[in-house]
């Protein structure tokens, strides 16, 4: 007997056969699959600064959480070179993308990561975001100063 699995939205659907795999513990905890909570408004933002590397380009590592957000979410880096880090550890695909600079990060799948190099020669507040239109409210700050 074949079983398929299909993609409806960006979510994955599993048989049946295979949620059994969830119940090997006793406790009650939900099944969840990250990535389908919805955005929080509420919840705080998270700031952090770039530091430099031994090679002198600023980097920061930035994660994409369950709850639809980046952390951190506000990014404080000097003008400059800055090398961006996404990490992913949600099931579901993200990208990062800095549109006022032109910069977009390749699809970033579950358990991978993808570095951005960003060359901001003008101190201001550049919005970034996951692009992909179930992400909606996954975004944050980059202040150059």
């Amino acid at each position: 007997m074949r079983k398929a699995s299909v993609v409806a939205s960006g979510l994955l659907i599993v048989p049946a056969v295979f949620l059994g795999l969830a119940g090997c513990s006793n406790s009650a905890a939900k099944l969840h699959v990250s990535g389908t909570g919805a955005p929080r408004a509420a919840s705080p933002s998270a700031t952090a600064t770039a530091e430099p590397a031994a090679d002198g380009v600023q980097q920061i590592v930035v994660t994409a959480t369950d709850d639809n957000h980046f952390r951190p979410d506000v990014i404080n880096a000097r003008r400059g070179k800055i090398r961006i880090t996404i990490q992913n550890p949600t099931v579901l695909p993200q990208n990062f993308a800095v549109p006022s600079l032109g910069v977009h990060s390749p699809t970033i799948f579950a358990g991978d990561s993808a570095t951005v190099l960003i060359d901001a020669s003008t101190a201001g507040s550049y919005p970034f975001v996951c692009t992909f239109e179930e992400h909606e409210g996954m975004d944050g700050s980059l202040v150059i100063s």
